[in-house]
């Protein structure tokens, strides 16, 4: 399970490949068997952070706790795609020379930038999905009474959503980086393709909102409107109006559910086509460039 969401996955662990290609950026625990205590240890540590933050804004009680973690996770992803994009785009141009030296496949040369992308990338992104880890628990300990099934789904993905995405951009990085030679232009192209690709993200989460959830809270709405006189009513009519309630409160629960069931799926599919696209475009050219 491990090695299947590690960067190892898709390269021989055992081969000097990666280490050969990382030249001076290779780092000790980026080994297989250090890897997992070396994502826990940074993990822990942007969930410890964030707690400490958390008690702090609601020790103070001037601020909206959530609102500003909320808005600081936010941040934190982008932090973490400008470091992919910095961090990649440097590891292939030091790298370009070596190419040129070793009879690598484009295939070799491509997954193993992959593999060293990630690797570099890998302590920010545990960091902030200990940060987002965190958020999840104080907005479970703060805002919901009750438990539904729907809450940890949506928990994972908001969690697990920033190691798909640094895969994704590790991959587009790799494929521009091998396209473009001008630095300026790999900046460019490297912006505007974060920038597409969160609103593309912020785009498939409004229509899922739109065509699952909306339903559901406008008969809420409507129903609230519609019965806005009951409630000056005696106390007889309460018992009615709190079972039509429930009933609209539980769709919208079963429309939460079903909008995590859904985005799941969706959201790792969107990811690993974009990651697919950057890494079979890589290889391309550079099949191209080697002929």
């Amino acid at each position: 399970m491990w090695r299947w969401i590690s960067p190892y996955n898709d390269i021989d662990s055992d081969s000097p490949l990666l280490r050969q290609m990382a030249g001076d950026h290779y780092r000790d625990h980026w080994q297989p068997n250090r890897l997992l205590s070396y994502t826990l240890r940074w993990f822990a540590i942007g969930a410890g952070v964030t707690a400490l933050a958390l008690f702090l804004f609601v020790q103070l009680n001037q601020f909206n706790a959530v609102g500003i973690i909320l808005f600081l996770s936010f941040f934190a992803g982008l932090v973490l795609d400008f470091r992919v994009l910095t961090t990649t785009t440097k590891v292939f141009r030091g790298e370009q020379a070596p190419f040129d030296r070793n009879p690598l496949t484009a295939v070799d040369r491509v997954w193993a930038l992959n593999a060293i992308g990630q690797l570099r990338n890998w302590g920010w992104m545990s960091v902030f999905c200990g940060v987002r880890g965190m958020v999840v628990v104080f907005l479970l300990l703060e805002g919901l009474d009750r438990e539904f099934s729907y809450v940890g789904l949506l928990a994972f993905v908001y969690v697990v959503e920033l190691y798909w995405r640094m895969q994704a951009l590790v991959a587009l990085e790799v494929r521009v980086t091998s396209r473009f030679r001008h630095s300026y232009r790999v900046v460019l192209v490297s912006i505007g393709l974060t920038i597409a690709i969160t609103l593309l993200e912020v785009g498939i989460l409004f229509a899922g909102l739109q065509v699952i959830l909306a339903p559901a809270t406008e008969a809420l709405f409507r129903y609230l409107y519609d019965h806005r006189s009951q409630y000056n009513q005696p106390a007889c009519c309460t018992d009615e109006i709190d079972a039509d309630l429930l009933k609209i409160e539980t769709a919208i629960d079963n429309a939460l559910l079903v909008f995590a069931l859904v985005m799941l799926p969706v959201l790792y599919g969107f990811f690993r086509i974009l990651r697919e696209w950057g890494l079979r475009g890589a290889v391309r050219r550079l099949e191209r460039f080697s002929e």
